[in-house]
């Protein structure tokens, strides 16, 4: 389990942004509404109520084969965020830490380097686009709605990396930034 540490130290070098519960909860909301009154919506009526059943069967009620999909989806989610970090030349694999947070007893991955804010930021986004928004989208292209359950389940479990991409927003590109060792969020290094 992650525990919680003394970061007094990192908090004389920079500004901590940290990711609440309830703001993560107020943007699952969000997206389950979206998800659930646009894209439900749109999907029923483009490829009908009975092809969505029947792939809902298929695929969730269908527990090993759900259980393989959301282990294996919640595995490359946390490698996608390594990904989009180590090609930043001065991060080695080496410099990654997984495990389970006591925050919310679930996978993390945490980099022990600063990095640009660019690349934190294409971290924190590349889950939700390519587990998220792309099988989502594609499941209009192809009418499966396997698809569209895994594309919403995974744009939901990129709730709090959301959140974190958006207050990233307000910092300069050349910020650097450093993972919070603790909790959903980050560090900003302070101008000197």
């Amino acid at each position: 389990m992650k525990k919680q540490k003394n970061n007094s130290h990192l908090k004389q070098q920079y500004i901590e942004v940290s990711v609440s519960k309830q703001e993560i909860v107020r943007m699952v909301i969000f997206l389950f509404l979206f998800i659930s009154i646009i894209g439900f919506s749109s999907y029923i009526l483009t490829f009908g109520f009975n092809n969505f059943i029947a792939d809902v069967v298929k695929y969730v009620f269908n527990l090993p084969l759900a259980i393989i999909y959301l282990l294996g989806g919640t595995i490359i989610h946390e490698l996608l965020h390594v990904a989009g970090l180590i090609i930043q030349k001065e991060i080695k694999p080496s410099s990654f830490k997984f495990g389970i947070s006591s925050y919310n007893f679930g996978p993390y991955v945490h980099c022990k380097h600063e990095v640009k804010r660019n690349f934190y930021m294409l971290s924190l986004l590349l889950p939700f686009v390519i587990l998220g928004v792309v099988p989502f989208v594609l499941s209009f292209s192809v009418g499966h709605g396997g698809l569209f359950l895994f594309g919403s389940v995974f744009i939901l479990a990129a709730s709090a990396d959301l959140v974190s991409a958006l207050k990233l927003l307000k910092y300069n590109r050349n910020a650097s930034i450093a993972d919070h060792p603790d909790v959903p969020g980050f560090y900003v290094k302070k101008a000197r």
